[in-house]
């Protein structure tokens, strides 16, 4: 009888220690970071969301906190001063090289930036050099904007610049000539509200800039190599995840996040963003270092920056990683050490 006794006691601890071993992910402390959104909650953030629920943060050892964006905030501001570890942000992210804040580019999230100018449409020979001498909208940060402007002959002082209000309603009652918007934002309600909008981007002009991006500090990510690249390899799981589950994403927004937008708004963001981030065509995350060399060659002409900045040290190499002859084969002759693709596609094809 004693024999079993202790036969079964050392089955129980077996037991327990079994137990312990299949639990143990969820006896480790998780490490908090936080990621500065740089709008409101909506499905232009819908990786981020998915990354959270369905466990993909938790599983790299973190507990991610998103913090909301609202007007006036600096994103890279709250990333330089430590309040964030982590930003979204937009090609102007390259400024803040020159200014002195040195960030880090983890992936890009929009292969192509949202950002158009509209007006109300009046004929059908009214073109970009009708904006001239016009009251304009534009928001802070929009960039490519007055770069397109400027590459029309329509340079800042050649218009009456307005400070935005994020509202249609100064465009309806003609308050403004024409406003910078999103593709993906404000034209549903104009569309919803009947009322044809003649539409300049950008792009037509050969001015391709990207859009929302992820990025940390470059301190942060020097002193912590091996979180910055599980909280990169999580987000884009995120991102995969709620590309193609985009109704459940949806709900879970307004469930969770918010409901100032409806589920037909957030579809339409949707299929909206599925034209910008091409994840049909670029892998998730892409990063092209010759690409962001012309963005930062424009800002030099339009007097942004005094000088093309020092790229190298703006894309984040996860720590480890090294050059491979499929770099110089996909962006032959540029900056940067770290193939982000490869890196990447790896990854999410797990």
């Amino acid at each position: 009888m004693q024999k079993y006794k202790i036969c079964a006691a050392k089955l129980s601890r077996r037991l327990l220690a079994l137990l312990l071993l299949l639990h143990a992910p969820n006896l480790i402390a998780l490490e908090t970071v936080r990621l500065q959104l740089k709008w409101t909650h909506a499905f232009q953030f819908a990786g981020y969301y998915a990354a959270i629920e369905q466990g993909y943060y938790r599983d790299a050892g973190l507990d991610v906190e998103l913090l909301e964006g609202k007007p006036g905030i600096s994103v890279i501001n709250e990333v330089a001063t430590g309040r964030a570890e982590f930003g979204v942000g937009t090609s102007s992210l390259l400024l803040s090289l020159e200014q002195g804040e040195q960030m880090a580019l983890l992936a890009n999230i929009f292969q192509h930036s949202p950002q158009v100018l509209i007006a109300p449409y009046q004929t059908p020979y009214q073109g970009i050099h009708d904006l001239a001498g016009k009251k304009l909208m534009i928001e802070d940060g929009a960039d490519e904007l007055k770069a397109y402007l400027t590459n029309e002959g329509i340079p800042p002082g050649s218009y009456e610049l307005i400070t935005h209000d994020f509202s249609i309603e100064s465009l309806l009652n003609g308050s403004v000539d024409a406003m910078s918007a999103y593709l993906t934002h404000e034209l549903y309600y104009l569309n919803k509200a009947g009322v044809d909008m003649q539409i300049y981007t950008p792009r037509s002009a050969g001015i391709d800039f990207y859009g929302d991006n992820l990025f940390t500090s470059r301190a942060f990510a020097t002193d912590n190599p091996q979180l910055v690249r599980a909280f990169t390899q999580a987000s884009l799981r995120g991102w995969d995840y709620a590309l193609n589950n985009e109704d459940e994403i949806i709900e879970l927004i307004r469930s969770d996040y918010t409901q100032a937008h409806s589920s037909d708004f957030m579809r339409f963001e949707a299929d909206g963003m599925q034209q910008l981030i091409r994840p049909d065509l670029v892998e998730l995350g892409y990063i092209n270092p010759g690409r962001w060399q012309h963005i930062a060659d424009t800002y030099v002409k339009l007097g942004l920056l005094s000088q093309p900045p020092d790229l190298s040290n703006f894309f984040y190499c996860p720590s480890g990683s090294s050059t491979t002859a499929l770099d110089t084969s996909i962006n032959p002759g540029t900056t940067g050490n770290c193939h982000h693709q490869l890196y990447y596609r790896v990854y999410l094809s797990r």
